[in-house]
C-alpha cells in the first residue's frame, strides 16, 4: 500500500467517526441525559429494539435480540432486566401467545427515539442542502455500498 493510499484510508475514517460523533453530539436530545451510565451495549440493544419494533410493534423477544446482537440468552436477560429497572424497555405478555414475553421501548423512550431521529434527520437536510441533486446521489450511494460490504464481510474478515 503506498503512502498516498494509507493517507485518504486515514483520512477516510477519520472523517467518517468525526462527522458521525459531531452529527450524534448536535442532535443528542436532552433528555438522554437521564441515561447518563448506559453502556455501549445497552444503548445498541436500544436502538435493536427501536429498529425491530417497527417490523413487530407488539416488541421482540429475548431470543431474537441475542440473534441479532450476537449475544447469549443469559446476557440479553440480565441487561434487559437493568434496563427495565431503568425504565427504558418493558415486557408485555405476546397477545397471541401468552408464554411469551416481548420486549419494548417504554413511550418515554420512544419519544426520546423519535426526537433523537428528527433532530437527525433536520441536522441531515441542513448538511445535504449544500449539495446539488447529483452529489447527494453518489453520497448517499456510496456510503450505503460502504455500509452493505460492512454488513456481508463481517467484523471477523476485515480484521
Amino acid at each position: 500500500m503506498s503512502k498516498n493510499q494509507m493517507a485518504i484510508e486515514t483520512t477516510f475514517w477519520r472523517d467518517l467517526i468525526q462527522v458521525s460523533d459531531l452529527m450524534r453530539e448536535y442532535t443528542t436530545p436532552a433528555a438522554l441525559e437521564r441515561w447518563n451510565d448506559i453502556t455501549i451495549r445497552q444503548i445498541n440493544i436500544m436502538k435493536t429494539v427501536w429498529t425491530l419494533q417497527k417490523e413487530n410493534p407488539h416488541g421482540v423477544t429475548l431470543k431474537r435480540l441475542a440473534q441479532d446482537l450476537n449475544l447469549s440468552s443469559a446476557t440479553m436477560s440480565e441487561t434487559v432486566d437493568f434496563l427495565v429497572r431503568k425504565e427504558i424497555l418493558q415486557r408485555q405478555q405476546n397477545p397471541n401467545d401468552r408464554r411469551e414475553v416481548l420486549i419494548t421501548l417504554t413511550k418515554s423512550s420512544e419519544e426520546i427515539f423519535n426526537s433523537a431521529i428528527r433532530q437527525m434527520d433536520a441536522l441531515s437536510a441542513r448538511l445535504l442542502g449544500e449539495l446539488n441533486e447529483a452529489e447527494k446521489v453518489f453520497l448517499v450511494s456510496t456510503i450505503s455500498k460502504i455500509s452493505d460490504k460492512l454488513k456481508m464481510t463481517g467484523k471477523e474478515s476485515l480484521q
